[in-house]
């Protein structure tokens, strides 16, 4: 959990929010037809995509993709970036 690592890292703990699927779908339905969304439509929105599982990959097709397309890359895990952005300036 993303959570975790942060707080190993940081050797803090992070404070977490619970917030319903009633709740999101309210800020959503409250930001409808705004030209331009607030953070906090936005916010509701990921998490939407989150409860509803948008956001996930099918890991076979997703390595597939990874190995024909980025093989070359070097990819970071959150550890990784979270440690190099305490060493460097820019990440």
């Amino acid at each position: 959990m993303a959570i975790k690592v942060m707080e190993e890292v940081y050797d803090r703990s992070m404070p977490r929010t619970n917030k319903s699927w009633e709740k999101i779908q309210e800020t959503i339905e409250a930001h409808k037809g705004e030209k331009e969304l607030s953070p906090e439509a936005e916010i509701a929105q990921v998490e939407e995509m989150m409860v509803m599982s948008y956001l996930a990959c099918p890991k076979e097709k997703t390595l597939r993709q990874r190995d024909k397309y980025f093989r070359n890359v070097a990819f970071r895990d959150l550890r990784q970036l979270l440690q190099e952005a305490k060493e460097v300036d820019f990440v």
